[in-house]
């Protein structure tokens, strides 16, 4: 008797195959998942080397601190981080001096992170963001709807692996889901 069954297996090879490939697939999409709150966190440790850098800049070109030459509608805070790119929240007197924009944001809002939350540049005192009266006076970014997770891979970037009180010590602190990072001093 003559075998006329041609390529049976074949089917069962593609199948096999397609199973592999399948279960790389979901091992590899998983581990992705799992990497994207890193990834953005590490992102956001270079943005706070960019706003450091643009937050120095506006002061050095208006030789003045950001908050002073601020319109005075709204909230200071919040203008004052938006004025990194958008002179219109600078007093008119100030405008020459200031050679902005000093981000590179896509955002309409470059005070809004694209992953987290509101910015706001708060100026206080070098060892607590909360002092708003302050005799040697920094800047801190406060960044809201920042994860815990996110905190602790920008802690650790900033101030060391370990720190004991992340609440109260050292240049990132984190409270009820809102990053502070001391960025420098103010004029």
């Amino acid at each position: 008797m003559k075998n006329t069954q041609r390529g049976a297996l074949f089917g069962i090879d593609a199948r096999i195959a397609m199973a592999i490939l399948g279960a790389l697939a979901l091992i590899s999409g998983s581990t992705m998942h799992l990497m994207i709150p890193e990834i953005k966190a590490k992102n956001l440790i270079k943005g706070i080397e960019v706003y450091k850098a643009s937050v120095e800049g506006m002061q050095y070109d208006l030789k003045r601190d950001i908050p002073s030459v601020i319109t005075a509608t709204g909230d200071l805070q919040i203008k004052s981080f938006q004025a990194l790119n958008d002179v219109t929240q600078i007093q008119v007197p100030f405008r020459v001096n200031w050679l902005g924009p000093y981000l590179k944001s896509q955002q309409s809002d470059a005070s809004v992170h694209k992953d987290y939350g509101q910015m706001h540049l708060i100026r206080a005192e070098q060892n607590d963001f909360t002092d708003l009266v302050c005799t040697s006076c920094f800047y801190w970014l406060q960044i809201d709807n920042v994860p815990q997770e996110a905190f602790s891979i920008v802690n650790d970037n900033s101030d060391g692996v370990g720190e004991g009180a992340p609440t109260t010590q050292g240049r990132a602190r984190w409270v009820a889901n809102t990053l502070y990072v001391r960025l420098g001093r103010s004029l």
